[in-house]
């Protein structure tokens, strides 16, 4: 995991791993147990099928948008933001 930083005025982010700044997200451990929970709470399943390894565009660079949202709402998920 990393936290995205922006300076304000300027453009682009900054990318610092979560373990340089104690405290910013929580411990892998902790996200896994939450997750776990969730899953259990919810009925839902972690995806098990592979990433699409075909761009959508030939300027994307990674998974494409609709994978990065499920990603980010499992994780949004886990880190409580949704179950408490």
């Amino acid at each position: 995991m990393a936290v995205v930083c922006t300076r304000e005025g300027e453009k682009g982010k900054i990318y610092v791993p979560n373990d340089a700044v104690p405290g910013a997200a929580p411990a892998e451990d902790e996200v896994r147990q939450r997750l776990d929970s969730l899953l259990q709470q919810s009925g839902l399943t972690l995806p098990d099928e592979p990433l699409q390894s075909v761009r959508p565009s030939p300027n994307a660079r990674g998974v494409s948008a609709v994978t990065h949202v499920l990603k980010e709402v499992l994780v949004g998920l886990a880190k409580g933001a949704i179950f408490s």
